[in-house]
């Protein structure tokens, strides 16, 4: 059966999870002839999946965006300050 479905080689890539004393394995795959690579980690769903499944990375990820975040309604908040002060010093 053919699918119509096409697959963007450069997109893709495989992870062998496994504990950190398991070898990671040397079979390679691929699509149509293109080789697939071998990522150590893979973000998912703004998750940062590691092959040994710790989470460190994806912690260090999601306190980077939340500090992030945090600093952008920091801003505006200072902002909104600045603006209600504004109107009391000249009104």
């Amino acid at each position: 059966m053919k699918w119509a479905m096409k697959v963007n080689v450069g997109k893709c890539g495989i992870v062998h999870f496994r504990k950190r004393r398991v070898k990671r394995c040397e079979e390679e795959f691929g699509v149509n002839g293109e080789r697939i690579g071998i990522l150590t980690e893979y973000k998912y769903l703004g998750c940062v999946i590691s092959e040994h499944l710790d989470s460190k990375r994806m912690l260090e990820e999601r306190a980077k965006a939340g500090a992030k975040a945090l600093s952008a309604w920091l801003k505006r908040c200072r902002a909104t300050v600045y603006r209600i002060d504004k109107r009391r010093v000249f009104h």
